[in-house]
């Protein structure tokens, strides 16, 4: 199973986020590399639904964070 993408993603956004994210692996029988990011109960980012890639560059990471941050300021 390749996950160096989740991997990454998972440390840069304990890094942004620190003891505010909880990062769940759920593996996904038959695929590889497939992974989705929610926050708040919305979707963030998805590989499969939305076809949003890996995350494997900067200006992807930081969609994601960006993301992220606007749904935990809309929640509070």
């Amino acid at each position: 199973r390749d996950k160096k993408y989740f991997t990454a993603l998972a440390s840069t956004l304990t890094g942004e986020f620190g003891e505010d994210i909880a990062i769940e692996e759920v593996h996904d029988p038959g695929t590889t590399g497939n992974f989705e990011v929610t926050c708040a109960g919305q979707l963030i980012h998805s590989k499969t639904t939305r076809g949003q890639g890996k995350c494997q560059t900067g200006e992807e990471t930081q969609r994601v964070i960006d993301a992220i941050q606007e749904a935990v300021d809309d929640a509070a």
